[in-house]
């Protein structure tokens, strides 16, 4: 097996716990041999790259980190590996381009607010997915961690309030029996001309003169108006994606039209990279059992093509909908260990480090990805993460001899101020007072002298 593809581990029964990853892990189990390539379960502390990366056991360097990277190198410098994206329209394939970025840049944070955001998500379902993926101690630093960060990345949808680790016992309750399919029945409820009036008292700054019914919003509680605004998001994301899909089975290539193969089965159908990359996405929005499966409902309810969707990916991909294929693949996972990835305690004592207030820093982090630069990496790479890797080399060695050296100088300052003399005291100058020689006094200096 030459090449070895790096991800998250599994989780919910699927192969990865991150979109990008489960999708790179469908398109090699699409377009590359079985035999040509392997599964290593890990996290980003442990490699000098994002996941998902690939490195070439043969040449023994890394060769490309994340999805689109991947699906390049496989399609140019991969001779056995097939292009899933063959035969697609200059049309088509602008618009897997233009469909990736916006899964990225739509798709990413609505799945943050469903299993990272949400405490009570979190806590129930994707927190103890961390802790079967990840060794110990790190089952204890990494996940708060990605939390933060993909809560960094929801944080512009102004939907924070799904966070609720210091509310009570009540109001977390209160907000779970709160059925997302009533909010989207109340939206369909209120015609179009109440809506048109509630906007026009918003522009004039409030409701109309000798109006005394107060607005249909303040009769809702903080958490129905959550889950309002959760399904209006969730529905602005999916419908893009439903009205690119239509009424095919894939996103790009379009059905066959005889009777006889209208449902042609999914082991026979030819995704492209852009259906394997919404399958990532998809595939962890509906499949998680979830306490608030908003994304799941709103899914199944108004768009349930991509539902189906989802299904035949995954029975194209893995061949099989259960636990069966995924518990051989998590063997597979869990049995290899190499040897070129960052030791454990490397990785804990980075996250200790990093976790201190006011000790991590930029710099910190800086200086441990230049530190832990692989050897290995190619200087001609064409990519841009693979250029000026000596250079990147060199700024390694002038980091390590600026760190030292300014250690040094800082206990020298250190040990130097310890032996100055308190401040405003008096100084005292200990000196040998001159004597006064007898041989100045002429001939009874002499006489006085010999005495």
């Amino acid at each position: 097996m030459s090449l070895e593809l790096h991800i998250w581990g599994p989780a919910f029964g699927l192969p990865s716990i991150d979109p990008d990853c489960l999708a790179a892990v469908a398109y090699f189990s699409l377009a590359v041999p079985r035999d040509g390539w392997t599964l290593v379960a890990t996290s980003p502390s442990a490699l000098p790259r994002v996941l998902p990366a690939l490195r070439d056991g043969r040449l023994r360097k890394w060769v490309a980190a994340g999805f689109e990277d991947i699906v390049a190198y496989l399609r140019e410098g991969d001779q056995a590996a097939d292009d899933l994206d063959a035969g697609l329209t200059r049309i088509q394939a602008a618009d897997s381009t233009a469909y990736c970025a916006f899964l990225h840049a739509e798709a990413a944070p609505l799945l943050a607010l469903s299993l990272y955001v949400s405490s009570a998500n979190w806590s129930a379902t994707t927190r103890p997915a961390y802790s079967q993926v990840l060794p110990f101690p790190l089952t204890w630093i990494e996940p708060s961690a990605v939390r933060a960060e993909h809560s960094t990345g929801a944080a512009h949808l102004g939907l924070t309030s799904l966070d609720t680790d210091e509310d009570d016992e009540q109001t977390s309750a209160s907000a779970l029996n709160f059925s997302s399919s009533l909010s989207a029945a109340a939206l369909q409820v209120f015609p179009d001309r109440l809506r048109t009036a509630r906007r026009r008292e918003a522009g004039e700054g409030g409701p109309a003169p000798g109006s005394s019914k107060a607005p249909i919003s303040s009769a809702l509680t903080p958490e129905a108006r959550a889950q309002i605004r959760l399904d209006e998001t969730a529905r602005a994301c999916l419908s893009v994606l439903a009205e690119r899909k239509a009424n095919k089975r894939l996103f790009l290539r379009p059905d066959c039209t005889t009777d006889e193969t209208a449902r042609l089965p999914a082991l026979l159908l030819h995704p492209s990279s852009l259906d394997c990359l919404a399958f990532g996405y998809l595939a962890l929005m509906t499949v998680p059992d979830v306490p608030r499966p908003f994304l799941r409902d709103a899914l199944r309810r108004h768009y349930p093509g991509l539902a189906d969707f989802v299904a035949d990916m995954r029975q194209a991909a893995f061949g099989c909908d259960g636990q069966k294929g995924q518990k051989g693949r998590k063997e597979s996972l869990l049995s290899l260990t190499p040897s070129h990835l960052n030791p454990l305690w490397l990785r804990t004592v980075h996250g200790i480090i990093h976790g201190i207030p006011g000790f991590s820093g930029e710099w910190l982090v800086w200086l441990y990805r230049v530190i832990r630069l692989d050897d290995s990496d190619d200087e001609n790479g064409r990519n841009p993460w693979r250029q000026d890797v000596a250079a990147a080399r060199r700024r390694r060695i002038v980091a390590l001899c600026s760190t030292l050296t300014g250690a040094a100088l800082a206990v020298g300052l250190l040990l130097g101020y310890r032996n100055l003399p308190p401040f405003g005291a008096p100084v005292v100058v200990y000196s040998r007072l001159p004597q006064t020689s007898l041989l100045g006094l002429g001939a009874a200096g002499v006489i006085l002298s010999s005495l």
